[in-house]
């Protein structure tokens, strides 16, 4: 059956926000493209208080249509109301899903709420829609971050058997759910997923460039945060003309100056800018016009079974990039001929990296360019998109 809207239920911020966020906006774009309406639909209060990118509880962004259950998006304060919105949503998302959906649409489910899902499944059965779970992580990163009992094990005994099929981005999670017992579910290897066309709209001019780019959540664990500040320490002292800028937000609230001072005492503390979140036009705008862009992973159970979005469009750019052997990257790319690839963990393999780009590079900008293809040929949204339509629709 010929699927006519496809509904994305999801617990990230809307149209601002992380990796996530811009994994759901290639998906919904993929799906316009081939002719498919689509609605992301919000089911929390995701904005801080702190810092507020989007007020809109409803509107489109690039034709895509969505909307927050909740009477706001900015995160209520206190404990007590943040229960309360969560308990109001369950109401809301019934009522949404009792007027809008039918046979006629599916339903992504991007959250790990259990409670939401049982209400969203509960209505799909009735009304004849299927409903898929799109995965981009083990399920073991949300029982290892999460404290409540209780939650932990409806996640990891029943969640994933609620669906219809699952969208995974990794071949090691197909492998997992694959080989999970009693669960027997249709599954679609969906890699990492870009909007390649949104990063050759822009002129830009990289040889003029000195600024070496990292963006995403900022930690030590996930994503090598000190040792990119220290690694450029080294490389400033014998190319002072050379400066880092940092685009995203600390993952440990505080670490923000935990950082700047790492980079202070490194004596490059006015070489190394902290830009905080950006709503996602700045960051394109940004890493289209870098001279280089960084992503030093280390090794991790984290990393081991999931791939970064952004190294996917730091590659659609056609800039030079640094990564590390982490995962399931080297499946994908060579060192020196499509990527320069580090060893994870190691600030002197970083550090000659660096050297390799800045050296010669002119040589780094044919080396960008062969990325650039691999991006294309294997992280389109558009093809994405079409399998995940013709996954759907063959299974109906």
């Amino acid at each position: 059956m010929k699927i006519e809207k496809f509904y994305i239920y999801t617990s990230e911020s809307f149209p601002y926000g992380f990796a996530a966020t811009n994994r759901i906006i290639a998906y919904a774009k993929g799906f316009l493209y081939h002719g498919k309406d689509v609605e992301v639909v919000c089911l929390a209060k995701t904005e801080s208080p702190e810092r507020i990118l989007n007020r809109r509880i409803l509107g489109t962004y690039n034709g895509i249509k969505f909307r927050y259950l909740a009477n706001s998006t900015v995160r209520s304060k206190t404990f007590i109301m943040r229960r309360v919105d969560n308990f109001i949503i369950y109401f809301k998302l019934f009522w949404h899903a009792v007027e809008y959906v039918n046979r006629k649409c599916a339903i992504i489910y991007y959250s790990p709420s259990t409670s939401n899902l049982l209400i969203l499944v509960t209505i799909a059965k009735i009304k004849g829609a299927k409903i898929y779970k799109e995965d981009s992580e083990h399920p073991n990163m949300y029982i290892l971050s999460n404290s409540n009992f209780i939650s932990n094990m409806l996640f990891k005994y029943i969640h994933f058997r609620l669906f219809d099929g699952l969208l995974l981005m990794t071949k090691s999670l197909v492998n997992y759910y694959g080989s999970t017992k009693g669960l027997t579910k249709p599954i679609l290897h969906v890699p990492m997923t870009v909007e390649v066309d949104r990063f050759k709209r822009i002129n830009n001019d990289k040889c003029n460039s000195k600024e070496i780019i990292y963006t995403g959540m900022l930690n030590d664990e996930k994503d090598g945060t000190n040792l990119l500040i220290y690694a450029f320490s080294r490389i400033s002292a014998v190319h002072p003309e050379y400066f880092l800028s940092i685009f995203g937000e600390a993952a440990i609230p505080g670490d923000d100056k935990r950082y700047a001072d790492m980079a202070e005492q490194l004596q490059v503390g006015n070489k190394v800018h902290f830009h905080g979140r950006v709503d996602r036009d700045v960051i394109t705008e940004k890493i289209v016009n870098a001279a280089i862009l960084v992503l030093p992973r280390p090794d991790s159970f984290q990393a081991q079974n999931g791939f970064p979005t952004k190294l996917g469009e730091y590659l659609a750019t056609g800039v030079p990039v640094i990564a590390t052997a982490v995962g399931e990257i080297p499946d994908y790319l060579k060192d020196n001929e499509s990527v320069f690839m580090a060893i994870p963990g190691d600030v002197d393999s970083l550090i000659e990296k660096f050297n390799l780009i800045i050296n010669d590079y002119g040589k780094a900008l044919e080396i960008a360019k062969n990325g650039q293809l691999v991006a294309e040929q294997n992280f389109s949204n558009l093809q994405q998109s079409a399998d995940i339509i013709r996954f759907v629709e063959e299974a109906r």
